[in-house]
């Protein structure tokens, strides 16, 4: 099996605990702000990159999402990108910058048998 890079942005311990246990055995960075992200996604290109919701007061993956839609170029668009925040809205505001993206809210038996 080859390895993949995968980003992940939560700030729910028991998902960021799912994760590990589901895919550390990739090249797994998790990070619980969209400024932790943003920097990530400047810096490594990603086969994968789950975005949550909220990440704290004041912060969101919705500023990832305006950070690669404002960054065209950046070759993470081109990623697998997965919104697993249960926020309809807010994933839907994240689908229009990032129309490749999927929606599935997080589910641990769905995320247990995705295959990457």
């Amino acid at each position: 099996m080859t390895k993949k890079r995968i980003l992940v942005a939560e700030s729910i311990l028991d998902r960021i605990l799912f994760f590990i246990e589901r895919f550390g055995d990739n090249y797994l960075d998790i990070v619980e702000t969209s400024a932790g992200a943003n920097s990530y996604l400047s810096e490594t290109v990603y086969d994968f990159i789950f975005l949550g919701g909220d990440l704290g007061p004041d912060d969101s993956c919705f500023f990832v999402a305006k950070f690669l839609e404002a960054n065209k170029n950046n070759p993470n668009n081109d990623s697998m990108v997965v919104i697993h925040t249960w926020n309809t809205s807010e994933a839907l505001l994240m689908m229009q910058l990032l129309p490749k993206a999927v929606h599935y809210p997080f589910d641990e038996a769905r995320y247990s048998v995705l295959r990457i």
